[in-house]
């Protein structure tokens, strides 16, 4: 198992890029959660086998027909390393603007 922070930059609001990755996380069996930024972009923290997660990755980087992903950071952060909880997710939630305060701890 791994689990990701992902900041994904580029037209990725009002493109449908949020309801694109919880369709593709349930798919593959990731949980987690994603959030639009006020600044916009995107940000997501995921869970899931290491396969399933390197194959997350590639959809997230490609996203939806209308979006144009110009720039995608990721990295591992450990368990407990943010306010969401994910050993309490069972699935992958879709948070709307400025809702979900589980950015990592700083």
């Amino acid at each position: 198992m791994i689990r990701k922070h992902f900041l994904v930059s580029g037209r990725v609001q009002g493109v449908g890029f949020r309801n694109f990755v919880h369709r593709q996380a349930s798919e593959l069996g990731i949980k987690g959660a994603v959030r639009n930024l006020k600044d916009g972009r995107v940000e997501i923290l995921a869970e899931g086998p290491n396969d399933a997660m390197a194959i997350f990755e590639e959809a997230v980087r490609r996203g939806p027909r209308l979006a144009n992903v110009t720039s995608l950071h990721s990295h591992i952060v450990p368990a407990g390393s943010t306010i969401l909880d994910l050993d309490q997710v069972s699935g992958f939630e879709v948070y709307g603007d400025g809702e979900a305060p589980w950015l990592l701890d700083s």
